[in-house]
């Protein structure tokens, strides 16, 4: 039975990859038919074998995709779930060794002809032309394809924030070993840029360049900026992992995997890493850092006073600008998804002993647990407590014995640092912007000695209380970038200004019209 589950877990998978570019944004008549027609002439990844699949099989599964309510633990994703087939992954009628020997050929001769591979294959009887065109084809061996390696990458912009993000790894500057300073270990920078904004959603530095700190990217990333229609990742195998397809198949967004060894498809967040490098990079490396903590402050800092801030060459506008441009559109997770949604799973049999073991730890289970299957949902960064299911039944959250590991740990590579001498002008100019970002951020806590401004939890009650309504996670979200923006605000400005725009329009406005107004009235009172 768990067998049978864990093969329909995969099978649902699949299915929602086919139907993601239907169900990740909202679409025209005319869009959702042509992009039905194109799915169904496409060959996909499949369990078992590479397959296509009949218009009305796709809408049928995006259909129930859209209407099935996103509750528990698989959310939305439990509408594709079906018992898989008997004989899931056995060879049917063509020898599998055959269509690997003559991928190697095509691989060897780009040029070779599907009738030269089964020459050199000695005409098999079982194996005809056609179908080992069809097994070329699907793995993207086509002669055309392999011809079209190399070709140019036109210049693209998606026409709006978080319509495409683009993540990728940077090697960072090295640092002094937490665990042993005598030792220096190599930083690593996950990125996530929006394509239309060229907007650094989030990014961080960590010691280590695996599945863990992505996710906690992508996280930090989706809470602050919302939900992007596309993720643009490379091959790694972190981007490949079963943990992060699920990420993506929660959240509703479709991963798009780059093409092997073609950094250009990959232009924006590449373009970001070069600015870094040779803006960036070398006053970090000269600058007297000492912790992972010191190196990312620095970063933010630089990202909001450098980046930021500085005209783009090609859009002709601030980073800043084109993604504030925007806010409204932007989608939000349901607040009540949010303990759920970014938690890792695996499956473990119990033991006789009545427990189960995770990463280092023994949790307790119920006695009648013993020798079943389990799914066990639990923080990457926190193994303190840990939520289990049976059949997709919740069993409950069970703390181990005895907390051994904290978090996931992972090996770490051990090179050789270079020599960077510190620098007393990168040392200066790190204090400097650090120092004018926290004062940007506590901005308003300085100044609270007047009486008259707001913090941000006092900014959000006048604009509930003004529009006579409690704040949804998206109103939310735009309300603290403007408040973050605009600070320190005065409560006499921020009133008045509702009160106005209430009086003009009403409550029933989008809240980015009543943030504007307040905005305006700023301006208008410090002569702007």
């Amino acid at each position: 039975m768990e067998e049978q589950l864990d093969s329909s877990y995969e099978l649902a998978l699949a299915r929602y990859e086919i139907i993601a570019p239907l169900v990740c944004r909202p679409l025209s008549r005319g869009e959702h038919s042509r992009i039905i027609f194109e799915l169904s002439q496409q060959v996909h990844d499949y369990p078992g074998g590479a397959r296509r699949f009949h218009r009305r099989t796709i809408t049928r599964w995006a259909h129930d995709y859209r209407t099935c309510p996103a509750e528990g633990r698989l959310g939305k994703l439990q509408a594709l779930m079906v018992d898989p087939r008997s004989d899931k992954g056995k060879p049917r009628v063509v020898d599998a060794e055959l269509i690997e020997k003559a991928v190697r050929l095509r691989l060897d001769g780009p040029e070779r002809s599907t009738d030269t591979l089964l020459t050199l294959l000695e005409n098999p009887p079982d194996l005809k032309e056609a179908t080992l065109a069809y097994h070329l084809r699907t793995r993207g061996l086509t002669r055309s394809v392999l011809r079209a390696q190399g070709r140019a990458y036109p210049r693209y912009e998606h026409k709006h924030r978080n319509a495409l993000w683009q993540g990728d790894f940077s090697t960072g500057p090295w640092l002094p070993d937490p665990a042993d300073p005598k030792k220096m270990r190599r930083s690593h920078l996950h990125v996530f840029i929006d394509d239309h904004t060229r907007y650094i959603v989030h990014g961080e530095f960590y010691f280590r360049e695996n599945l863990p700190c992505l996710e906690d990217a992508f996280r930090k990333a989706v809470l602050k900026g919302g939900i992007p229609t596309l993720g643009y990742v490379d091959q790694g195998a972190v981007y490949r992992a079963r943990q992060f397809q699920l990420l993506a198949a929660r959240l509703g967004m479709r991963l798009v995997l780059a093409t092997p060894y073609a950094p250009e498809g990959k232009g924006k967040v590449e373009r970001f890493f070069g600015v870094i490098k040779s803006r960036f990079y070398p006053e970090a490396e000269r600058s007297g850092l000492t912790t992972l903590e010191e190196l990312n402050a620095f970063f933010w800092a630089w990202l909001e006073e450098c980046y930021h801030n500085r005209v783009h060459g090609e859009t002709e506008q601030t980073p800043r600008e084109r993604w504030e441009a925007q806010a409204e559109k932007v989608r939000f997770i349901e607040p009540h998804r949010l303990p759920d949604i970014f938690l890792w799973e695996e499956e473990r049999k119990v033991q006789k002993t009545g427990s189960v073991p995770l990463h280092g730890n023994n949790y307790p289970l119920p006695e009648e647990m013993v020798g079943k299957m389990v799914r066990i949902l639990f923080d990457p960064f926190d193994l303190s407590r840990v939520r289990v299911y049976h059949e997709e039944r919740f069993l409950g959250t069970f703390e181990p014995y005895e907390l051994v590991a904290r978090n996931l740990q992972r090996a770490i590579s051990h090179e050789k640092r270079p020599d960077r001498s510190p620098r007393d002008s990168s040392k200066e100019l790190r204090g400097r912007l650090v120092r004018n970002w926290r004062q940007n951020i506590e901005n308003v806590a300085v100044h609270l000695d007047s009486g008259d401004l707001l913090t941000r939890t006092e900014f959000m009650r006048a604009l509930a209380d003004s529009l006579d309504r409690a704040l949804s996670a998206q109103e939310t979200a735009a309300a603290t970038e403007s408040f973050h923006n605009l600070s320190p605000l005065s409560r006499d400005i921020v009133l008045a200004a509702l009160d106005r725009a209430v009086q003009e329009k009403g409550r029933d406005r989008h809240v980015r019209f009543y943030l504007d107004a307040i905005k305006v009235a700023r301006m208008k009172k410090e002569g702007i």
